[in-house]
Formats: C-alpha cells, sequence, structure tokens
C-alpha cells in the first residue's frame, strides 16, 4: 500500500480545519453531530500523524529503496518486504492492482513469514486474502516501468548461484510481461 505524502498532507488540512472550525463555531458541545464530527477529525490527524511518522524515515533515507544482488533482494520502501532470497521466490510477474506492480509469489509463505515482524505478516495476509501476490514491489515508486523492473528481477533470479538441491533452470517459470 502506498500513500503519497501530498495526500497525507491534504488529509492533515482538511482535519485541522474542521477541528478549528468546530471549536471556533462554539457550537454545544451536547450537539451529538458535532461530537461525531470533533471525533471523526481528531482520529483523522491521529492518523496522519501516524503516517507521516511511518513514512518520514523512507523520505530522509539516502539508502537505495530496493537492493537486488546474488542472494536474493531486499526491498526497503516504507513497506517494503525486506530481505527476500531467491531460494524464497517461486516466481517473478507483473500484476495490475491500481497500476502495475511487480508480484512476487513464495515458495514457502509460512517459512517466510516465520522471522517476519507483525506489520509485513498482516500486510502478506492481507495480499493473499485479496487474491494477490504475497509481496508487491511498485516500480513507480523506484522510478521505474513495473516491466522492466519485472525482467530485471528475473534475470537477476537466474542468474543467481544455483542452490543445494535445486534443479537447473528452477526459475524458468518466471513471465514479466
Amino acid at each position: 500500500m502506498l500513500v503519497s505524502l501530498p495526500l497525507v498532507v491534504v488529509g492533515l488540512v482538511v482535519a485541522s480545519t474542521l477541528e478549528l472550525g468546530l471549536r471556533a463555531s462554539g457550537l454545544a458541545a451536547a450537539d451529538p453531530a458535532e461530537e461525531l464530527l470533533r471525533a471523526l477529525s481528531q482520529a483523522a490527524i491521529g492518523l496522519g500523524g501516524l503516517l507521516v511518522a511511518a513514512l518520514a524515515p523512507s523520505l530522509v533515507r539516502r539508502a537505495p529503496a530496493l537492493v537486488i544482488d546474488d542472494d536474493g533482494l531486499d526491498d526497503r520502501g516504507a513497506f517494503g518486504a525486506g530481505r527476500v532470497g531467491w531460494e524464497d521466490v517461486a516466481a517473478v510477474r507483473v500484476v495490475r492492482l491500481t497500476r502495475a506492480y511487480v508480484g512476487l509469489d513464495l515458495v514457502d509463505v509460512e517459512a517466510f513469514l516465520a522471522g517476519a515482524p507483525r506489520l509485513r505478516r498482516l500486510a502478506v495476509r492481507a495480499s493473499l486474502a485479496m487474491g494477490y501476490p504475497p509481496i508487491t514491489i511498485a516500480g513507480r515508486a523506484l522510478g521505474l516501468d513495473a516491466h522492466d523492473l519485472a525482467r530485471t528481477l528475473s534475470a537477476a533470479r537466474l542468474a543467481a548461484p544455483a542452490r543445494a538441491g535445486a534443479p537447473p533452470g528452477a526459475a524458468a517459470d518466471d513471465r514479466p510481461g
């Protein structure tokens, strides 16, 4: 799930304006509609603050958001999958959500999630419940076309040194495009 910073800022401004307007209007505190609007605006301000706090590290980080090497990839985006070894990847493909993303199908989702943080486990399970791959990477957020990124990941996966027990050409099922 990607949230654009301008959207968060607009949401904060709207929520703050609602809250300030309600306070300045002097409406009676007993009015249920006012109390509901006040509660909603406070919740929006809180949620906006949490989103800004969650995204702040990725906005100031100078390290690459995606690192691809012989052993796998490291998705370091704001909602990235973290380290994923090529031996854990069953296939690389392009999937269409609201736009094109790179989807990684995993050999064993539960094994991958065994040491994952709770938020990542929830995100992967939500993806699977909606019929999407367990891991999606937004090429657009990296300034890359999803099809090009899928081809790059597939090539890196195929070129990775053979793992013990892996049959030759085990990665031939990758279908970017």
